[in-house]
């Protein structure tokens, strides 16, 4: 199972939103309101084993060929969207700027679809996955933010990822924002 996935997205949530500001509380709702949408019109979407964690700095090139993918540890059963949206959000965003390319959207699922074709139900859902997908870690940040600090854990060791990036690309990527 995903330790990451729809029922973990729920509870931690549900703890964080009492550490959030009004707006940020109002974005999280919109981003469930619209979720739980999507997931009512589409049903069951396709299913299997996903990296759900496949970032740039979790792949290794050799030119312009991809050559290795590292840290599984996210790795489980899950919808292929989940990480089509998750690897989409990071590889065709140009970081600090958070608005996808679309050239480099388009080219990404151009070259998936020639591997497995997307369903109907994954191209209507994928807008919204790409905004769940990035509250995903915004959510998960925004908990190790939250650990480090009440841990006293501070230095340059700490490695701890800025959760104002995610919530952006949350803003960015919602239908009614």
């Amino acid at each position: 199972p995903n330790a990451h996935g729809q029922a973990w997205w729920q509870q931690t949530a549900a703890e964080l939103r009492v550490t959030m500001s009004h707006d940020d509380q109002c974005l999280l709702d919109q981003l469930f309101a619209q979720f739980a949408q999507v997931r009512m019109t589409v049903g069951e979407l396709p299913r299997g084993l996903i990296h759900g964690d496949l970032f740039r700095d979790n792949t290794l090139f050799l030119g312009d060929m991809l050559s290795g993918m590292l840290d599984f540890s996210e790795c489980c059963i899950d919808e292929y969207v989940l990480d089509i949206a998750i690897t989409l959000n990071d590889f065709c965003s140009s970081w600090p700027n958070v608005d996808l390319n679309q050239q480099k959207y388009a080219d990404f699922l151009a070259g998936y679809q020639q591997v497995r074709p997307l369903t109907d139900a994954e191209k209507t859902a994928l807008p919204v996955y790409l905004a769940m997908a990035a509250g995903r870690f915004w959510l998960s940040r925004l908990q190790v933010a939250q650990r480090n600090q009440a841990e006293g854990r501070t230095g340059e060791h700490v490695l701890q990822k800025d959760p104002n990036q995610m919530r952006e690309m949350v803003r960015a990527r919602l239908t009614d924002c």
